[in-house]
């Protein structure tokens, strides 16, 4: 949940889903939020995790959405992953 509240920004332009994550947003600092999340080395991770479940709005997200990219607030990049490779990890296709 506490990765969650650090998104402040969400948008989706060429199939291409960019989330924005501040951890000053609810009082973290980087090194802090890193080391209390699994995703630490890539949050596209996070983001993309929904995807990977055989109901109906995870099957519509993976098909309108090629890839997440996330970043900082600063515009630090923080990891990206493809529809593609969800479908693959998870034997959806």
């Amino acid at each position: 949940m506490l990765f969650a509240q650090a998104i402040t920004d969400v948008s989706i332009s060429n199939r291409i889903l960019h989330v924005t994550f501040d951890p000053a947003s609810i009082g973290y600092d980087q090194e802090s939020f890193d080391y209390l999340t699994p995703f630490a080395e890539n949050y596209a991770e996070f983001v993309i995790n929904p995807m990977a479940f055989n109901l109906e709005p995870a099957i519509r997200a993976r098909a309108t959405i090629d890839s997440v990219e996330t970043t900082l607030a600063d515009g630090t990049p923080r990891g990206t992953l493809t529809t593609e490779w969800v479908v693959e990890m998870n034997d959806l296709g």
